[in-house]
């Protein structure tokens, strides 16, 4: 098995290059404004979108 384990530090570096890579050229507001129209939907329906990127693409097009 294997015994490897990440820092705190480097989830968080790996995290944040993640979202950036995710967020592309959309500034952070505006994906912000995504996600949390996101995070909005799945709480009040109950479903998960199919696909991420076609909910962000369909909010910053809207």
């Amino acid at each position: 098995m294997n015994q490897d384990k990440i820092t705190l530090g480097q989830l968080e570096s790996f995290l944040l290059k993640s979202a950036d890579i995710l967020r592309g050229k959309t500034n952070a507001s505006e994906f912000k404004e995504c996600i949390f129209g996101m995070l909005m939907k799945e709480l009040l329906t109950g479903e998960k979108p199919l696909l991420v990127s076609d909910v962000v693409e369909d909010a910053i097009h809207a």
